[in-house]
């Protein structure tokens, strides 16, 4: 009746409403303006075709259009104009409804992201994606119609007519009383036509779903044919009463991403907690889904099952059913032969399982000598004798096809038995950071997967093992003698606890965790599992510590969601805020969590295939518990190894304030969730060594943070601001790591008032495979805890130090930046080098508000004298601070010296013993120069004159020697260095690497092939992401000629090579590129970010490993196109003026050499005249003019609005993949390319074959 009423009533309101709007005419506001019901102060009115339109501000990074007073219906309509979209990190259009308590719905498209979403941002600070990003884009300067509903309970959002969102579930949200606006962010838009009116919106009667039979109204929808159905204690009660009995479940109909939406084939497991009181061996479960809701015999499967058996957890995986698509919309049980008896279910849950496959063969062993890695295996009869082959593969290869795959090594069977074998080192590199594939020739020919991916199992043999290596006692307990079930849903988690608790107070020990070898692994429910001193939680293989979805299984409230709210604090994710860590050490010393077992995470609702598609990582969000699956703080001598991390939902591994931590043999992938940082360093964590460790996510594989007073340590761990908070002493070797960045620092320590408590120091990175959608090796350096507020992550200057770190012999799927840091004694053969100047040189802070804070030894080093005592402080005379060497040693800073005459400059004072200004190679030790000084009673100015026949990091500093007593000073260290200037006009052959006239992002300057002596510009290795070698001048009119070679795609999705002309931004410049994949050439114009496609040409081709001469004229507004010397093409830049050139490569490996920019009929003048490389020597002068070009596409500015994205890509630039939230919520897959065109997971080893021509691209 109460509803009934409810219905009626909002009937009469809704017409009495409409009366009144058409009373006052066709337009729901139609008194003094067309907008007078609006707050118009920030927007130009003005007519356009004789019909009002409201303007926003131009330029201006936030317009806001309030509505009058509150909103007096449920519908707002009006028509959206996108006029420029000038964002590169961030940016939307959208309106809101904003309730009485404060509480808003987001309808937004992000204009950057090319997507749309409903946010809930509650008046909690909270954010909840309620309906998911999708992909859509609106066309630029077209008008487009949106309509959006909103009323308890209903949520619609249409344009042009589409339905693009949809959500029938609000919670308890009011929606009477509330107000609106529209906004554009980072976007110039116009708006007509805006009405609000009020429709009718029928009340839809909710079905509670409640497959946990917590209440007996959970059970009243089921259904049983010849039978019954009753409720008791928590769970259903299915009573046969005859022959083909069945029990059959109410339609499914779900919000998207809550715990009873399964998304097929994903979600391809029916899981029945369940006693079976019958006679039946066999069970039959048939559904129904979404895209087909009848029940037919060909939507079924048959399970065998227990007769007279207690409480079992049954899979039910439907992987092998035809036609698995929409989402599961009923099931229905069958016990087939039963006539009799009850079956009793506790809980129905919707999983996602591996798929079931014919056993065609297994792996035995992969083992190496140290000179070969040997594979051995069996197939199952039915394969004998056939060829099988070992393909080297990537993490990112989330489907394991093994097409396209680098093969190694085949053999012929003998019998059903094979071994395989390959060099253990490979083009420099070992292969302990190499994952495998095994394959065997199916009945067509084709291969056929055996198995799951695979790596060297011995190479702990060869890897250097745990340098932080300890023993425990001989003592070893099974969690099965303390109570543990492992049946895949009673909560484990006392029982385990009170076996580690055992060990730890009996001195030390291993907790075994048992596996078995079924399909499914034993399944060990856990919700917080603390780990104690001197124990082992050893994780069988075959065995599953999985987390718990059910909130009474936890002794603390959880809370649901991504984030939890903290006032003025950047993401707070409830992982790393609220909710304790799955596997949790505290305090604690000597544990290890080992065993060949896999740790995985809560993911129901879960669609999230590739563990980077930005469109559905956030599905499901706001209804998991999201938890850390390994965190340690304050901990001391801890291992991790041989487990693996599956469904993971936040950060993954927590290392904070710890010491002697040993991470090996660890794979990481499915990850389900945005911030899925692999392994993260930080509150002052030293000694790490990260070993063979493979992982797959959508940020950072692994951070090397330094926080300070990070203030969202409020639940497990806390900010240690009084402590020494330099990450120290980090290795990595032989891992594959892929993510945002495949390794990122992360300098957050400008807060310190000692700053040298902040440094990260002493990080080597080698032989290992590392990748990413942004970058192989990156940084996020703007503090968001200091500096400016609100935080907008573009401050170039807050950075604590990064000193000491070598990064080599590795492969680079991607370019290597540490953005603005500038850091110091930094070798690396991946581009990254030193700063060239003296950081801290003069031992000073310098910052404004903070006169006491003090910058001491940040970014210099002591190198001691071997058997010599020494060191090195810094001291005050009260107005100054100074560096002090007492003893042996040197105090200095390692610098990148380019070649050319230096002079190194500093006020030294020496007291006793004797010393020198020294330049020494950071390689070799070679001393390149130094000066003798003598001893004084002040300060003298000392000056060092040196010159370098190449560049190189080199040790600039102050040398001591003599007693402890004895001591040299040091302050206003500094160094100048030779003037390199970029011309206008130039040629450039590549044979300097250090004073190119391009701006180099990502190529490697080496020897040709084949052609000593001969530097080009080259990308190979199958290495992918978008490199770029760019004028740092502009242009207009120009001709520009170059050699260019393209060797191969190295993605699937996408790949491109070409050239930028009068780029002035990523939204602003002419794109000329070929397409080796889809095979057409293309001409486009990005004008003010909207994109029109000039020329295609189809069936085009250039033949791999080929020199192609490029040559392109502009002049007056034409550009015209050469290859090899004959005219190709030619088209109108009429609509952009001056702008920088640029060379670009994305997935593909090629090279350029012979780059000339020149003067208009400098170089070439048409097809007709021979082309020169000769450059006008008058015209190969430094530009007087200002140069403003981009080298890189990224602004240098994001303002954040009161609403932004959560999920944005980012600059067209990167590779358009994945995330969602990283630092400063930028995806770290970001963005959708221009000549990186829209690629998701594109990393790829080596390289990848063309598609078919003419193939429309996904």
């Amino acid at each position: 009746m109460k509803k009934s009423i409810q219905r009626i009533v909002r009937t009469v309101i809704a017409a009495t409403l409409s009366l009144a709007i058409m009373g006052a005419g066709s337009s729901a506001f139609a008194a003094e303006s067309a907008f007078s019901q609006w707050k118009t102060d920030d927007w130009t009115e003005a007519t356009e075709n004789g019909t009002p339109i409201l303007k926003s501000q131009p330029g201006k990074s936030i317009n806001v259009l309030y509505l009058k007073g509150k909103a007096t219906g449920n519908k707002l309509s009006f028509d959206i104009r996108v006029d420029n979209s000038f964002g590169t990190v961030d940016g939307n259009v959208g309106s809101a409804f904003k309730l009485s308590d404060g509480t808003q719905y987001f309808f937004e498209y992000n204009t950057v992201g090319e997507l749309v979403r409903i946010r809930r941002l509650g008046n909690d600070g909270s954010d909840s994606h309620v309906c998911p990003g999708k992909s859509y884009k609106l066309t630029a300067e077209q008008w487009h119609t949106v309509s959006l509903e909103f009323a308890e309970n209903h949520l619609l959002w249409q344009i042009d007519g589409e339905t693009v969102h949809e959500l029938s579930e609000t919670g308890n949200d009011k929606f009477e009383g509330g107000t609106l606006y529209i906004q554009s962010y980072n976007t110039d838009v116009s708006l007509r036509n805006i009405s609000v009116e009020s429709v009718y919106i029928p009340i839809v009667e909710k079905r509670e779903y409640d497959f946990e039979f917590t209440s007996e109204k959970s059970v009243a929808d089921f259904s049983a044919r010849n039978g019954g159905v009753a409720w008791k204690n928590g769970r259903l009660i299915y009573t046969l009463t005859g022959n083909d009995s069945t029990l059959t479940s109410p339609p499914i109909s779900v919000k998207q991403g809550t715990a009873y939406s399964a998304l097929l084939p994903l979600r391809n497991t029916v899981l029945i907690r369940m006693s079976n009181g019958t006679d039946a061996s066999r069970i039959r479960l048939s559904y129904t889904t979404t895209d087909d809701p009848a029940y037919t015999a060909d939507k079924s499967v048959v399970l065998d099952v227990q007769p007279r058996s207690g409480d079992t957890t049954y899979y039910f995986n439907l992987s092998a059913c035809r036609n698995l698509s929409g989402y599961l919309y009923g099931f229905r049980l069958e016990p087939i032969g039963a006539a009799s008896g009850s079956i009793e279910i506790e809980a129905v849950t919707f999983e996602r399982e591996a798929a079931l496959t014919g056993n065609v063969g297994k792996l035995t062993s992969c083992t190496t000598d140290g000179k070969i890695v040997t594979v051995c295996g069996t197939l199952d009869s039915a394969y004998a004798g056939r060829e099988v082959t070992l393909y080297e593969t990537k993490p990112e290869n989330y489907r394991l096809d093994l097409r396209e795959q680098d093969k190694l090594t085949s053999c012929v069977a003998d019998g059903t038995a094979f071994t395989l074998t390959v060099p253990y080192e490979n083009a420099g590199m070992t292969r302990l950071s190499s994952l495998f594939l095994l394959g065997v020739a199916g009945e067509d020919g084709k291969p056929v997967r055996i198995g799951e991916r695979f790596w060297i199992r011995n190479g702990d043999s060869y890897d250097g093992g745990n340098p932080y290596a300890f023993t425990l006692p001989d003592y070893t307990v099974s969690v099965l003698d303390f109570g543990a079930r492992g049946d895949g849903f009673t909560n484990d988690t006392p029982s385990i606890q009170q076996a580690i608790d055992h060990v730890s107070a009996k001195g030390g020990g291993v907790v075994v965790v048992p596996g078995d070898d079924s399909f499914y692994g034993r399944r060990y429910v856990a919700t917080n599992i603390r780990l104690k001193d001197n124990v082992e939680l050893r994780i069988e293989t075959g065995a599953v510590i999985w987390q718990s979805p059910r909130p009474a299984d936890y002794a603390y409230d959880v809370v649901y969601g991504h984030d939890v709210s903290i006032p003025g604090v950047n993401w707070t994710h409830a992982a790393s805020c609220h909710n304790m860590p799955l596997i949790h050490g505290d305090q604690v010393s000597n544990v290890r969590v080992t065993g060949g077992g896999v740790i995985r995470m809560q993911d129901a609702g879960g669609e999230n295939l590739d563990s980077v598609s930005a469109g559905s990582l956030w599905t499901g969000c706001p209804y998991k518990i999201h938890l850390i699956p390994l965190g340690f703080f304050r901990c001391e001598n801890v291992e991790i190894s041989d487990v693996h991390l599956r469904r993971t939902n936040n950060y993954h591994i927590n290392l904070r304030t710890c010491r002697n931590i040993y991470v090996s043999g660890v794979s990481m992938w499915e990850v389900t969730c945005a911030s899925g940082d692999g392994i993260s360093a930080t509150v002052g964590t030293k000694n790490i060594t990260i070993n063979r460790c493979f992982f797959y996510s959508n940020d950072d594989a692994v951070t090397i943070c330094s926080t300070y007073n990070d203030p969202r340590g409020i639940a497990w761990w806390h900010a240690n601001p009084d402590g020494d908070n330099c990450v120290d002493n980090l290795v990595v070797r032989h891992s594959y790591l892929v993510g945002g960045h495949g390794i990122t620092f992360i300098p957050w320590g400008t807060d310190n008032p000692r700053l040298d408590m902040q440094e990260i120091r002493n990080v080597e990175v080698y032989d290992s495979c590392l990748g990413g959608g942004s970058s192989a090796v990156g940084a996020w350096p703007d503090n968001p805890y200091f500096g400016k507020q609100p935080f907008d992550n573009t401050e170039t200057d807050d950075f604590s130090p990064v000193k000491g770190v070598r990064i080599h012999n590795n492969r680079y799927f991607g370019a290597c930046t540490l953005e603005c840091i500038q850091g110091t004694d930094i070798i690396t053969d991946c581009g990254i080098r030193s700063a060239s100047q003296f950081r801290y040189g003069d031992f000073e802070r310098n910052v404004r508000r903070h006169k006491t804070f003090t910058s001491g030894l940040s970014n210099w080093s002591f190198q001691p004298v071997e058997g010599k005592s020494g060191g090195a402080e810094v001291q005050t005379d009260g107005n100054n601070h100074f560096g002090v060497v007492y003893g042996d040693g040197t105090l200095c800073q390692g610098l990148w010296m380019s070649k050319g005459e230096h002079t190194f400059t500093a006020d030294v004072r020496l007291l006793a013993g004797s010393g020198a200004l020294t330049v020494r190679d950071a390689v070799s030790g070679e001393i390149l120069a130094e000066k003798a000084l003598e001893t004084g009673d002040s300060f003298a100015k000392v000056s060092l004159t040196f010159t370098l026949t190449s560049g190189r990091t080199a040790y600039l500093g102050v040398t001591h020697t003599g007693s402890a007593e004895q001591a040299v000073y040091i302050d206003n260290a500094s160094v100048t260095n030779p003037e390199f200037v970029r011309m206008k006009y130039f040629t450039e052959t590549f044979e300097d690497a250090e004073t190119l006239q391009l701006i180099n992002k990502g190529f490697s300057v080496t020897d040709e092939a084949g052609n000593s002596g001969n530097q080009i510009a080259e990308v190979g290795g199958g290495r992918t992401g978008i490199m770029m070698l760019t004028t740092e001048k502009e242009y207009q009119e120009f001709d520009l000629h170059y050699r260019m070679r393209f060797d191969c795609a190295s993605a699937e999705i996408d790949a491109n090579i070409g050239v930028s002309l009068r780029r002035t931004d990523s939204g602003n410049q002419y794109d000329i590129h070929y397409n080796p994949l889809y095979h057409f050439l293309m001409i486009r114009e990005y004008k003010g970010g909207a994109e029109s496609i000039l020329q295609r040409v189809d069936n085009f081709d250039l033949e791999p490993g080929k020199w192609v001469d490029v040559a392109i004229r502009v002049q007056d507004n034409t550009c015209i196109l050469y290859m090899d010397g004959k005219p190709a093409t030619e088209f109108s830049v009429a609509g952009l003026r001056a702008g920088v050139i640029s060379l670009r490569a994305y997935n593909v490996n090629c090279a350029y050499d012979d780059v000339v920019v020149a003067p208009v009929g400098t170089t070439y003048v048409t097809g007709k005249e021979e082309l020169s490389t000769e450059t006008d020597t008058e015209s190969a002068q430094p530009d007087t003019e200002t140069g403003t070009g981009d080298a890189t596409g990224a602004s240098a500015e994001t303002t954040f609005a009161p609403v932004t994205a959560t999920a944005p890509a980012s600059d067209a630039d990167t590779t358009a993949a994945a995330s969602a939230s990283g630092k400063g919520c930028n995806s770290a897959l970001g963005g959708a390319g221009l000549l990186a065109v829209a690629a998701t997971a594109a990393t790829a080893v080596g390289c990848t074959r063309g598609k078919k021509k003419n193939e429309e691209r996904a």
